[in-house]
């Protein structure tokens, strides 16, 4: 073998390095590409959309890293979408008609990125759609006089529990929606995801699911390792690497709606007696 053949050899496995790195980091940055209210189809009949966005300056800082989960839901046409969440203390669960471009807003209070979770379409959405508003009325009266912000049960807690009711909704929460996994003394079961278990008690907590990866569940807080989309969850932070490009990537202002003013009557604040 000659000189220069010696020195050509490393390059073989040296370009299967390269090319495999390169096939992963497509594979990432395809995960990494978060799915925008303003995406979703205009001829679907009915749609369950999942989504979640931080909580906005009118909150204490403390608290603005923490995430507020809703479920919209197209029934049978563009004009007749809801809106299904728990607004506070006082305030209870909340199931009111919402605007098309209310429901494809890429924004939310404040600005913030809506990010959406999870979508669900053809005759699953229908079947949800149907049973999802008795079952939402029949939880006004707990959080109304129960809720907490913090441990729960909250707004997080509701959505939660309103998967363990449905069996076609199924789910991954944003680690930082705080209250999602609040057991009252002990839960355990399938996870929202449907595809794991989890087992939670007052202070610790853990799930392993397909979709939910490894989580651990510490005060209110969730730490994980994902497989797909890869990400890591840590307290505090958006999900890595896909959480950045969903709260602080480029906005698309041309595609996207005008987010809602934080002044009207339905912006989410703080609740009766000063706590949400």
């Amino acid at each position: 073998m000659s000189a220069a053949q010696r020195l050509l050899r490393p390059e073989r496995p040296r370009r299967r390095a390269t090319a495999g790195l390169a096939a992963t980091v497509l594979l990432v940055a395809q995960g990494c590409a978060a799915p925008r209210p303003s995406q979703l189809p205009s001829d679907e009949p009915y749609l369950v959309v999942v989504k979640s966005a931080r909580l906005t300056e009118r909150f204490p800082w403390i608290t603005r890293f923490a995430h507020h989960a809703w479920i919209d839901v197209k029934r049978g046409d563009e004009a007749s979408w809801q809106r299904i969440e728990v607004r506070g203390r006082g305030r209870g669960v909340v199931v009111r008609d919402i605007a098309a471009e209310d429901a494809r807003n890429d924004r939310w209070f404040g600005g913030r990125p809506v990010h959406q979770l999870e979508v669900i379409d053809g005759d699953a959405a229908r079947r949800i759609a149907e049973q999802i508003g008795p079952l939402a009325a029949a939880q006004d009266a707990r959080y109304e006089e129960d809720y907490l912000l913090w441990p729960g049960p909250n707004s997080n807690t509701f959505i939660a529990e309103l998967a363990d009711e449905l069996p076609d909704l199924a789910f991954v929460l944003d680690g930082n929606a705080v209250g999602k996994d609040w057991p009252g003394w002990i839960d355990g079961g399938l996870t929202t995801s449907k595809t794991g278990l989890h087992l939670d008690l007052p202070l610790v907590g853990a799930a392993v699911g397909a979709r939910d990866g490894i989580e651990l569940h510490l005060l209110g807080f969730t730490a994980a390792l994902r497989f797909w989309p890869p990400c890591v969850v840590v307290p505090f932070l958006p999900r890595l690497p896909q959480g950045l490009f969903a709260e602080w990537g480029p906005a698309d202002a041309d595609e996207s709606p005008a987010a809602p003013s934080s002044s009207s009557p339905d912006a989410p604040g703080p609740s009766r007696g000063g706590e949400r």
